[in-house]
């Protein structure tokens, strides 16, 4: 039997021992090195990380105004889990309107940064229209041309930023069914689209690294089918994690069992231009077993051998068979003789024991085993059972060197369920998007002369990654109880306030249940996120805030820890920046800011570009400032294609180049943009460098108060106020300022404060009038000065006039546009006496002389008045 082994093919070894003591052991040892390294399986875990995969899975079923889909909601569920098990951090959404869609595109999008490979699977709805391909929310009614653009989102700006982010992008399509369109033509840009095809999808052709996969053929419609998958979903979650299979020959037999289950109706589709191999169970699954041990034991007795349990990060429902027994002395099984090739459990491997009787001492067997898991993969073991003479064995002593051991002679069940409840009574705060987080589990320490124990990971959170030594860790995992210190947590971004926990099983004694040790994880924010973090930032793991709701000194401070604490994570040196422009720190921000845009934080472009724009810190430079919006438009970031589609719009800077402002406003538009969404619906609504459009300019206001923008709610307020493109309504107007100036709009007080002086649906009241006039002018708006200017006027004393004055030359100063042209023509109108009051005033607060015979004195008080607001209001990037 032993020369059965050591006579394998790739190892020209023949021995059996005939002789006993530690000289024929070494001797015997040598000669099984070659098979211990190529019949035993792997050693350890592999070096290598993993790949990092994020997917999106959406399902659209339940809409409002379109019919209803059958399986939409169940496929989220099984591709969801699928993906999961392939290694995955799956955001997964069900009857999404487009808010909540959005949502979880930015996710998404936020979630790609760094990672090997995107997936993005959708079901439910989609539109082709002017062979571009749109994913339609539950909330989605196509009744109007407007809809397209502002209800559906383009299926190609989601796979432009995958491209961006992503080494490999894929992408399934389970949305080719009749086009539910409601009306015969559409926007597309500057375009009225006739809808020309009512039924499947529009092909779409892949960059390089892109797989797109359709459930059928480009133009025609794909079936639900009878059960609760839909014949291609069913496919692909049967075959997806078939070990080894790359994806191309995976969606091939994907197809054939789409042919057959359909009749031949429905042919799945894909274009690739993928550059590498992709598996969804990659090659390294395998068990691990542990190097091969060697057991002593006196002739005529009987011991437990120990074997360790097998150790894999994947699911465990592992096997194992017993192929190789030796030719003396018996194997048991809970004192039963095992049976040659019958699959057992691996929790039984613990269990084997020998009995010596009939081998004679100098006699050394090999017990040969074999761990199999539910892909066919397996991974060998090897034993080697020594028997020596009574003096020799000490009673059964065990050579623990080669390997971690399991025995039940060893295991302390004490130790075992002290560590237990150490477990348990540990909480993981982990931090979001700083990449993986050991959780800091307490260190496992085995009692003296014992194997180290194998616990079994039984459940994970349900979102997020788990990793050990950068490999990922998948429920049903075993893996050994000092390994649990090295374990590391990824949470998704999105996840904050969740709580999630982690189950573990540790070993006991023989004949006990394992202990199990929930442990709770609770992903969290880092201060500098929830204080700095920035609106539409998609390198950023939150909602974000406007610049004027940052919290200079409290963001400066959490800003300064999360660099000292994770200096690789450059999203914290833009937001110190962001801290520092709130807190007067013009020069640092600066710094900050170019930094990280040196570092690949994209929004620093942007950020770079608005102080060139704004005369912040250096002087203002429209050819820097668009150089620097092209630079992050090209890279995704909202905010840059907003700017640098409105300077080709309107030719600030660059030639003007109207249809390709255009296209840049709508993307940032579909990507979430209020500022995009405003612009849009002024262009359209007061006919900008175009025919007007008043119901199409309105519909992006309301997509804009949708998401609640104080910008869309003034200018609603306007809308309605002046009855254009809406009825007039004075109420409603009202209630949009309102709304806007409680939540800080600039201009939205001066709109409330024409309301008090004109008598408009309120009371006139010239009092009320001049506070909202005041507001608006603290805000920075140049109307509101000059509003509250003329107002003081109505009575002109001497007095009145310094007041008036100083509003006038206020109004000046804040206006960046130099629209207001009237607030300069009446500063000239005052008298030279009234001026100079109110530059002395200026100067009294900002603590300086005023010399009334130094340069022009309109210039002078309207430098006065500008340091004077800036003194009171410094913050150079609000509004």
């Amino acid at each position: 039997m032993i020369a059965s082994i050591l006579s394998l093919p790739f190892c020209r070894l023949s021995y059996r021992p005939r002789r006993s003591g530690r000289g024929a052991l070494a001797t015997f040892l040598s000669a099984c090195l070659c098979a211990l390294v190529l019949a035993a399986g792997t050693l350890s875990f592999p070096a290598q990380a993993d790949t990092r995969r994020v997917a999106l899975v959406i399902g659209n079923a339940r809409y409002a105004a379109l019919p209803s889909l059958q399986n939409p909601a169940n496929e989220v569920e099984e591709v969801t889990t699928t993906l999961r098990r392939a290694g995955f951090d799956v955001i997964a959404g069900i009857d999404q309107d487009r808010l909540a869609l959005e949502e979880s595109i930015k996710r998404f999008f936020r979630s790609l940064n760094g990672a090997d490979v995107g997936l993005f699977y959708y079901s439910g709805h989609a539109v082709q229209l002017s062979g571009r391909n749109y994913v339609v929310p539950t909330d989605a009614t196509l009744s109007t041309a407007y809809d397209v653009e502002i209800q559906t989102v383009d299926l190609e700006a989601i796979l432009d930023q995958m491209r961006r982010t992503a080494k490999t992008q894929i992408v399934f399509l389970d949305a080719c069914r009749n086009n539910p369109f409601r009306a015969e033509r559409y926007w597309v840009a500057e375009k009225l689209q006739p809808v020309e095809q009512r039924q499947g999808l529009a092909d779409i052709r892949p960059g390089i690294g892109t797989l797109i996969s359709f459930s059928t053929e480009p133009g025609n419609v794909s079936y639900d089918g009878e059960g609760p998958l839909s014949p291609f979903t069913r496919a692909f979650t049967s075959r997806a994690l078939t070990p080894n299979q790359e994806i191309r020959s995976l969606l091939t037999d994907v197809r054939r069992d789409v042919i057959k289950a359909t009749g031949g109706r429905q042919v799945p589709w894909e274009n690739s231009s993928l550059t590498d191999a992709f598996y969804f169970i990659s090659r390294d699954v395998a068990p691990v077993v542990a190097p091969m041990q060697h057991v002593q034991l006196a002739a005529g007795s009987t011991i437990r051998v120990g074997i360790p349990e097998p150790q894999t990060y994947q699911e465990a429902d592992l096997k194992v068979s017993f192929d190789l027994l030796p030719e003396q002395g018996q194997i048991l099984l809970d004192g039963a003789p095992v049976a040659v090739a019958e699959p057992y459990p691996s929790s039984a491997l613990g269990r084997i024991a020998y009995r010596s009787e009939g081998a004679a001492p100098g006699f050394v067997g090999i017990l040969g085993y074999t761990v199999s898991n539910r892909f066919e993969q397996s991974s060998r073991g090897l034993v080697a059972l020594t028997v020596t003479e009574a003096t020799v064995a000490q009673a059964g002593v065990r050579d623990t060197k080669t390997g971690p051991t399991r025995s039940a002679e060893a295991d302390d069940g004490a130790v075992m369920e002290r560590f237990a409840k150490r477990l348990a009574a540990h909480k993981a705060r982990v931090p979001i998007g700083v990449g993986p987080v050991p959780l800091g589990f307490p260190a496992f320490e085995a009692p003296t002369g014992a194997g180290e124990p194998i616990v079994s990971v039984d459940a994970i959170p349900p979102k997020g990654v788990l990793r050990l030594d950068g490999k990922t860790v998948l429920a049903g995992a075993r893996i050994g109880a000092s390994s649990l210190a090295r374990l590391a947590y990824e949470p998704q971004i999105g996840t904050q306030a969740q709580a999630f926990s982690l189950t573990l099983g540790l070993p006991t004694a023989a004949a006990r249940a394992p202990l199990a040790a929930k442990v709770a994880v609770e992903p969290v924010l880092h201060a500098c996120d929830v204080l700095a973090g920035e609106p539409l930032d998609l390198a950023g793991v939150t909602a974000g805030v406007l610049p004027n709701e940052v919290d200079g000194p409290k963001a400066l401070a959490a800003c300064n820890e999360a660099r000292r604490d994770y200096p690789q994570v450059t999203r914290f040196l833009y937001q110190l920046g962001r801290a520092q422009l709130a807190s007067r720190e013009l020069d640092a921000a600066w710094a900050s800011f170019e930094e990280s845009a040196a570092r690949g934080h994209v929004r620093a472009l942007y950020q770079l570009g608005y102080l060139y724009t704004v005369n912040a810190g250096r002087p203002m430079d429209r050819a820097k400032a668009n150089d620097y919006y092209k630079r992050g438009a090209d890279l995704g970031d909202p905010y840059s294609v907003y700017n640098y589609g409105r300077a080709l719009f309107y030719g600030r800077g660059l030639p003007q180049d109207v249809p390709g402002g255009l296209a840049m406003l709508l993307r940032a538009a579909e990507m979430g943009h209020t500022y995009a969404m405003n612009e849009l619906g002024a262009i359209f609504l007061y006919g900008r460098n175009m025919s007007p459009d008043e119901g199409r300019g309105v519909a992006f206001y309301r997509a804009g108060a949708a998401r609640k923008d104080i910008y869309s709610f003034n200018n609603l307020g306007l809308a309605y106020l002046g009855g254009t493109g809406v009825p007039r309504d004075p109420k409603r107007a009202y209630d949009f300022f309102t709304a806007a100036a409680k939540d800080g709009h600039p201009a939205a007080p001066y709109n409330i404060g024409r309301m008090y002086r004109d008598g408009i649906f309120v009371k006139r009241d010239a009092a009320a009038a001049a506070r909202w006039f005041e507001q608006a002018a603290e805000r920075g708006d140049t109307w509101g000065a000059s509003a509250r200017g003329e107002l003081v006027l109505s009575r002109s004393t001497p007095r009145n006039q310094q007041i008036a004055a100083q509003f006038f030359a206020l109004a000046v100063a804040l206006d960046r546009t130099n629209g207001n042209t009237a607030a300069r023509e009446r500063l000239t109108q005052l008298p030279a006496e009234a001026k100079t009051a109110a530059a002395r005033e200026f100067a009294r607060q900002l603590g300086r002389s005023f010399d009334a015979g130094g340069g022009a004195l309109d210039d002078t008080l309207v430098a006065l008045a500008r340091d004077a607001w800036q003194q009171r209001n410094p913050r150079v990037d609000l509004f």
